[in-house]
């Protein structure tokens, strides 16, 4: 079924609330703010920057984001949910990507990729919002893409080249791979009572949403999306939840032709 009456867009999120949404136009990847209904839609970014992954802050007045200036690397912005100038955030040397807030709103953890020869690809960074002081996460290296559990409880993130979720205990400090042996992962998403993690497998032969149970760590299927054709962006197929849980993805519905071309040289 269409969402927010079907707009080409991607990388929606409710706000806490449930009275409004951010998403991703696409293919202009500007920032958009609307009504739960999909009316009064607002733009809140320009197009120089390339935007992907907005997460609304704890309390709903700040969204935080991952954009791209041309020729450069992705960073961390954040812009008051009402609109106004977006602030870049992090400046490392190389991508920073997939911010995720604490359920305090305090530290927003997102994931750097490393290019030095001998050092992980990725790691899981901590940037505390009050003093801007960045730590690195125990235990992330070789680990990126961090979605913090609503409940403060998990830091789920993508591990062994997106074939694992491995999730990390804040009470006890540990890691511990939750999901494996199912492919290529895609995104996955904490839902709001901190319950469940819902996932997808767009690369296999039978793709499938499924769900994660915290309690026990079991997975079961949700729905197939074999069926579907999934559109891909810069980061891969989207998916995400719609504040009932339904699983939400962009479906491509684009034309495509096949031309034949007689070239006559002089």
């Amino acid at each position: 079924m269409p969402f927010l009456s079907g707009i080409s867009a991607m990388d929606v999120e409710a706000s806490p609330d449930n009275s409004s949404y951010v998403f991703v136009r696409y293919p202009e990847l500007t920032l958009w703010r609307s009504r739960a209904d999909g009316t009064n839609a607002v733009q809140l970014t320009s197009p120089s920057l390339h935007v992907a992954l907005p997460h609304w802050s704890p309390d709903g007045t700040r969204i935080a984001f991952a954009a791209q200036r041309q020729g450069e690397d992705w960073h961390i912005f954040l812009l008051p949910a009402s609109g106004g100038a977006a602030e870049q955030i992090t400046f490392g040397a190389t991508s920073e990507l997939d911010p995720a807030w604490s359920p305090d709103g305090k530290t927003l953890a997102y994931a750097q990729s490393h290019t030095t020869p001998g050092a992980a690809p990725a790691s899981i960074q901590m940037l505390n919002l009050e003093n801007h002081q960045i730590t690195s996460l125990p235990g992330s290296e070789g680990i990126c893409c961090p979605r913090w559990s609503p409940d403060g409880r998990y830091m789920a993130a993508a591990s062994k080249a997106f074939t694992q979720i491995s999730l990390y205990d804040f009470a006890t400090q540990k890691w511990q791979v939750a999901v494996k042996g199912l492919n290529y992962l895609g995104y996955f998403t904490f839902t709001r009572d901190s319950k469940f993690l819902v996932f997808d497998t767009p690369e296999v032969e039978d793709p499938y949403f499924y769900r994660l149970r915290l309690a026990d760590l079991s997975v079961e299927r949700i729905v197939s999306s074999k069926n579907t054709t999934r559109f891909y962006g810069a980061l891969g197929p989207w998916s995400g939840l719609a504040p009932d849980g339904s699983p939400l993805f962009v479906r491509d519905i684009s034309n495509q032709e096949v031309y034949a071309l007689d070239w006559q040289l002089p």
